[in-house]
Parts: structure tokens; C-alpha cells; sequence
């Protein structure tokens, strides 16, 4: 039998041998070759891919078109909404009360000075006028009869004196009689009471003569007063027939035959043809330069449009106040006889059109000229006060001030000026959404615009669009 372990003593487990340094190094330099090998096989896979073609990449030019400035004395141009009125405009009423009997013209119609209108009924007027001159006949009698009274008054005075000197003496005598114991009391009173009696008598004609001149200047009163009543009936007598004030059209007739007319009744409205203006407010940052136009005695040339017709005009005068709240103040225009000189507006071929008032015009008003300033069409302008200039094929910047427009074959130009601009600079005229200093372009004349600079300013029937401008230039 062999011979078995204790039960406590432990198990002994063999112990590993250590590896060898040999075979570590061994294993060591094989897991770094494989690594340089895989890296070596993935850079040559790379190496082996195709490789795409390198892209330069280049600045983009934009395409823009430009004009050419040309500095030059021009004369801005405004666009003005005006109306036409005439300070001649009359209401012609009714002076009487009195029946319409007849109606002579109608709306529209052209009537000369003095052309009767409309008739009234004259039979109220004419009894009137009746009663009016038979009060003066009345009255030139009374004027009559106290001139032939005083005439009398004065002959009678000397019989009166007369009278009073019989009369004295009579007394005188029947004193001496009653003294002499002849006469008797009674024929003594009885002489007395004759003088007084002839006395009295004697005042009264002289009272009569002393008021002969105040009673006459009361007469001559009335009289004067009765024949102011003649002439009014006789003007209203007149006023039965209703004429025309002065040459001109009727705008309204608001009555009619038949109708009962009142005193301050309107019967008919007109105006004078030959005092007809047209109203148009101007901003007030162009009053001064009007203001001053006006103290150098230039007139400045306006074209009114509408219609489908023109007119000359002229700016006479501006208005005397500002209304509240407004941005300008009222200038008046009149039609010029005299054709527009070579300097001022030219005319369109559009005809020749009447004056009407209450019309709605669109003025076109030529202020004086500026000195050395640049025209470019809207699409030059950018905001409000900026142009760009093209400089070896790069955008540039330019500030610059805003003078008026032109209207150019119906195209509107902005008139400007700058101290950076001069004569032969290239501006564009596209509109370019990301316009920036430096921007590259690429140019190409814009030949329509460039001509229109180059042509005199004209102010075409059809009206510009001004819708951009409004944004931009103002």
C-alpha cells in the first residue's frame, strides 16, 4: 500500500516556467511588422485611388451697365398736381321776390357780357315803380307850393304893415275923440282890439317867412328820399332781366320757369374765361429757390397736362398764406400767350386744350437752371443719397446731393451733384441687390440712358413713373 497525504496539509500546484527573453522579443518585433505592413498596404491603396482634378477658385464679376457723366447747366423740373379756378366766379342772385318766367341759357354754354340770362316777372316791380314815381310827383308839388306860399307870405307882409299902421292910427284918433268927450269907450276898445288883432296877424306872416327855409329843406328831404325809392324800384325794375357780368361760362343754372324766386335766391353761377388760373402747391423746399427766381424777375415755364391736351403756362405769383398742415404753399399759374423759348419747356404733340374750372392737372414746372450738375436715370441711385462709380472694373461709393429731375422722352432723370464726381466717370445703372464698395463687375454701355442724358429736358404727355424715385431720389 502506498502511502496517502494527511488530510490537512495543501495541495502543492506546479509552478509555470518563466518565458524566455528570446521569445519575447520574437513576438514583439512580429506584432510591429504587421502593423507597418498594413500601414504600408493602406498607403499604397491610397496611393492607387484616382485623384479628382484641383479647382482654382476665381471672383465672381458681376454684369452691370454704366453711362458716362457729362457735367452741364440744367434746369430742374417738378411735377405738381394743380386745379383750375377763376377768382371771377359769381353767384348770381335773385334782387326781387318775383316769378322765374323764362330760362335763356344752359350749363356749359359760353355768354357774352351783358347777354341776358333770365327773366323775371316785372309786374310786382312795375306797380312798385308806379307808386315810387307818383310819391316824387307828390312831393315836387309840395316843393311847388311852398315856394309860391313864401312868394305870397312876402306880398302879404306889406299889406300886414300897412294894415298895422291904419290900425295904430285908428286909435290914436279915437283917443283924442274920447278925450274931447266924442268917442265913446267901446269904439276906443274896438280900435284896440283891431291893432292887436292886425298885430298878431303880422307875427304870424313873419313866423311863416322864418320857417319858409326849414319847411322847404324838409320838402326837398323827402323828396330826395322819394326819389331814391324811384331809382331802387327802377333798378329792381332792371334786375327782372338778369345778364351776364362779364364775358365767361355758365357752370350752374338752379332754376327754372315757373319757380318763385326769393330775395338772395341763386339763379345762376359763371366765371370769366379771361381770369382763369391754375392752383398747385409747391414743397416748401423749393419755395426759396421760387422766392428768389421771382426777385431776379425770371419767370419760370410750366406745362400743365390732362385731358388728353396741353397749355402753356407761366407761374404768376405764389399764395399770400400757408395753410395748416400743408408742405408747400399754393402757387398760381396763368396761361402764357407768348411760345416757350429755346431755354424753357418743350411743347408735345399733344393739342392745345381750354382752361375748365374744377380740371385736375398734372403741372410740369421748370425752376432755374443749376450750375454743373449730373443727369442719371433712377436705377443710378441707391437709398437716397448714393451712386456707384466703376474704378479698375470695382465698384466705388460716391455721395452725393440731390438737385431736382428732368423729364427726358418721357423718362425721368435725377439731376445730382458731388465734389468726387467729375466729367467722363463711368456710373452703373443696374440695380445690384448686394452693391458693396469693392465689388467686382463686368461693364457694358447703357446706350438708351446715355442718350437720354444727352438730349434737352422735354416734358412728355405721358406721365413718368416716378413710383421708384419717390423711394429713392426724394
Amino acid at each position: 500500500m502506498s502511502e496517502q497525504a494527511p488530510a490537512n496539509q495543501p495541495q502543492q500546484t506546479p509552478t509555470s516556467e518563466p518565458m524566455p527573453k528570446g521569445s519575447l522579443k520574437i513576438a514583439l518585433i512580429s506584432v510591429f511588422s504587421i502593423l507597418v505592413i498594413t500601414a504600408l498596404v493602406i498607403m499604397w491603396l491610397k496611393s492607387a485611388q484616382p485623384h479628382p482634378p484641383v479647382v482654382e477658385s476665381k471672383e465672381k464679376a458681376w454684369n452691370v451697365q454704366t453711362i458716362e457723366l457729362s457735367a452741364a447747366d440744367r434746369h430742374p423740373e417738378i411735377e405738381l398736381l394743380g386745379t383750375v379756378e377763376s377768382p371771377y366766379t359769381s353767384e348770381l342772385r335773385a334782387t326781387v321776390n318775383a316769378d322765374v318766367t323764362r330760362v335763356d341759357v344752359s350749363e356749359g354754354q359760353y355768354v357774352a357780357q351783358g347777354q341776358i340770362l333770365l327773366t323775371l316777372d316785372d309786374r310786382e316791380t312795375k306797380l312798385a315803380l308806379l307808386q315810387r314815381e307818383a310819391d316824387v310827383i307828390d312831393l315836387q308839388s309840395q316843393v311847388e307850393s311852398e315856394i309860391n306860399r313864401h312868394k305870397q307870405d312876402l306880398k302879404s307882409l306889406e299889406n300886414e304893415k300897412t294894415l298895422i299902421d291904419l290900425a295904430e292910427r285908428a286909435v290914436a284918433r279915437e283917443s283924442k275923440l274920447k278925450q274931447s268927450n266924442v268917442s265913446s269907450e267901446v269904439k276906443m276898445d274896438q280900435s284896440r282890439q283891431s291893432l292887436q288883432q292886425q298885430q298878431l296877424s303880422l307875427n304870424a306872416r313873419e313866423l311863416n317867412i322864418r320857417n319858409h327855409q326849414s319847411r322847404l329843406a324838409q320838402l326837398r328831404a323827402k323828396l330826395k328820399r322819394a326819389e331814391a325809392q324811384l331809382s331802387l324800384a327802377q333798378l329792381d325794375q332792371n334786375r327782372t332781366l338778369v345778364r351776364a357780368p362779364f364775358s365767361g361760362r355758365i357752370t350752374a343754372v338752379t332754376s327754372s320757369p315757373g319757380e318763385r324766386a326769393r330775395i338772395g335766391d341763386v339763379l345762376i353761377s359763371m366765371y370769366d374765361e379771361a381770369h382763369v388760373e391754375v392752383r398747385g402747391q409747391i414743397p416748401n423746399r423749393w419755395i426759396t429757390t421760387i422766392q428768389n427766381a421771382s426777385q431776379r424777375n425770371l419767370q419760370l415755364s410750366a406745362l400743365a397736362l390732362g385731358y388728353g391736351g396741353q397749355i402753356n403756362l407761366v407761374l404768376d405769383r405764389l399764395s399770400g398764406k400757408a395753410n395748416a398742415g400743408s408742405g408747400g404753399i399754393d402757387g398760381l399759374f396763368r396761361e402764357s400767350k407768348n411760345p416757350l423759348s429755346a431755354h424753357t419747356l418743350q411743347l408735345t404733340s399733344a393739342p392745345q386744350m381750354p382752361l375748365l374750372v374744377g380740371q385736375i392737372l398734372t403741372l410740369k414746372l421748370q425752376l432755374p437752371a443749376e450750375r454743373n450738375v449730373f443727369a442719371m436715370p433712377v436705377s443710378s441711385i441707391y437709398g437716397n443719397n448714393r451712386v456707384y462709380r466703376v474704378k479698375d472694373s470695382r465698384l466705388e461709393a460716391v455721395r452725393i446731393d440731390h438737385v431736382g429731375t428732368q423729364i427726358v422722352s418721357g423718362k425721368q432723370l435725377i439731376l445730382v451733384k458731388s465734389a468726387a464726381l467729375q466729367d467722363g466717370d463711368r456710373v452703373i445703372t443696374t440695380q445690384l441687390p448686394n452693391a458693396i464698395n469693392g465689388l467686382k463687375v463686368t461693364t457694358a454701355p447703357n446706350t438708351v440712358a446715355q442718350e437720354l442724358i444727352g438730349q434737352p429736358a422735354q416734358l412728355s404727355h405721358t406721365a413718368p413713373d416716378v413710383s421708384s424715385t419717390e423711394n429713392r431720389a426724394e
